[in-house]
């Protein structure tokens, strides 16, 4: 279906441009409905009531659009995969965009849900830094930095950020998938906690409008 709006990456940009933070509640806000898109992707089922294991195994800001009533969706299932059906990816081949790939998915081991939330921590930590985490400067050392480097502190690149977001970034950046939440609605619902704190602190800070600017 066409959708009015711009996609993650494009509203980086911007602000990467402009040097201008993106607000805290947005960034949040966006993230937050990301994780229930991937969640209610994750809980697909079949007709018969099987579960499909689907993975998305490629988000990041160009596969997250944002419209202009103030959604947010994940698009872009071309190289999904569900547990169990169709072909087997070829052996040796990487499908997606290396910089926001799980330590196992560089690996070639074997992927569940879990591999996706290492990717929305990158986005997180994307748009409240408003750079790259795991760009590739030289003799691809983005991928090295995902599969040996610490996780950064978020608290380092911001000081608006609460202990619990700090908290739920080291959690979904862990090299080991049994570290990161069990599923996304855990932080979609993380998230929603946060949010709820921040509003009754500064009131709301609109999405729509926002993204209308």
């Amino acid at each position: 279906d066409y959708y009015d709006g711009l996609t993650l990456s494009e509203i980086l940009r911007h602000h990467t441009r402009t040097r201008e933070p993106l607000p805290l509640q947005l960034a949040l806000r966006f993230l937050q409905d990301a994780a229930r898109g991937i969640h209610a992707a994750h809980e697909l089922r079949t007709p018969d009531g099987r579960h499909l294991g689907l993975v998305h195994r490629d988000v990041s800001p160009q596969n997250s659009l944002v419209g202009f009533d103030g959604a947010v969706r994940v698009m872009d299932f071309g190289i999904a995969k569900a547990a169990g059906f169709g072909e087997r990816t070829s052996t040796g081949i990487l499908k997606g965009k290396i910089g926001y790939m799980a330590p196992e998915q560089l690996r070639f081991l074997g992927v569940d849900r879990r591999a996706d939330l290492f990717s929305l921590g990158v986005v997180l930590y994307e748009l409240l830094s408003a750079e790259r985490l795991y760009a590739s400067r030289g003799d691809q050392d983005g991928p090295k930095r995902i599969l040996y480097e610490p996780p950064p502190d978020i608290a380092d690149a911001r000081d608006d950020c609460p202990p619990e977001l700090v908290e739920l970034l080291f959690s979904l950046l862990s090299k080991e998938p049994d570290e990161r939440p069990a599923t996304a609605q855990i932080v979609a619902d993380t998230l929603e906690r946060i949010l709820a704190d921040l509003v009754a602190d500064e009131g709301v800070d609109g999405l729509a409008a926002f993204m209308r600017a």
